[in-house]
């Protein structure tokens, strides 16, 4: 199918350029990151494919775990430089479309590992709008509803486009229905 042969394109790639420290199909982090592993384990549970599932997963807790200051937050890879495999990781500017794509993973993760380390995760990111960052500001404007443009190193850029307002308004879904049904995993 066309799902299994990209899928198999994509894993072939990391398989290539992976490296211990490296867990990356490329050499720069750039946009919307965590879509990668997201369709790695989710693709790998349906062809089926342990290993593809497996390394998506381990893709996943990187890329958290690359983003986490040594205080908790969550810290995007800012786009005003990226990171690169031999580089620094940008601070700023930290985009929401980055958290949105952080949460869905995590959320897609929980539904399909049942651990709920990954609802926590999903919290954890859902918390950065609400001011738990490195700049301890609300990327939400609780005043107008809207979704600031991201994290510069002076503050908040104030702008609201509709990229940010729609990354924080299908955050805000999903944890709502997350948090409301706890996605009844029993079953």
């Amino acid at each position: 199918s066309v799902r299994d042969n990209l899928a198999q394109k994509l894993y072939d790639l990391f398989k290539k350029n992976m490296t211990e420290d490296w867990l990356w199909f490329e050499n720069t982090l750039t946009y919307a990151n965590a879509v990668i592993p997201n369709a790695l384990f989710v693709a790998g549970e349906w062809i089926p494919d342990n290993e593809m599932y497996k390394t998506g997963i381990k893709v996943l807790e990187w890329l958290l775990k690359l983003q986490t200051t040594e205080q908790g937050y969550i810290s995007a890879i800012g786009n005003k430089n990226w990171y690169s495999k031999t580089g620094e990781k940008s601070t700023f500017d930290q985009q929401p479309i980055e958290i949105n794509i952080l949460i869905g993973a995590c959320l897609d993760a929980y539904i399909s590992t049942k651990d709920n380390k990954w609802f926590e995760e999903s919290k954890r990111c859902f918390s950065w709008y609400l001011g738990n960052n490195e700049l301890k500001i609300p990327v939400y404007d609780y005043v107008t509803g809207g979704c600031n443009d991201g994290l510069e190193s002076q503050g908040v850029n104030e702008n609201q486009g509709a990229e940010s307002t729609v990354s924080w308004l299908i955050s805000l879904i999903n944890m709502y229905i997350a948090q409301r049904y706890e996605f009844n995993l029993e079953e």
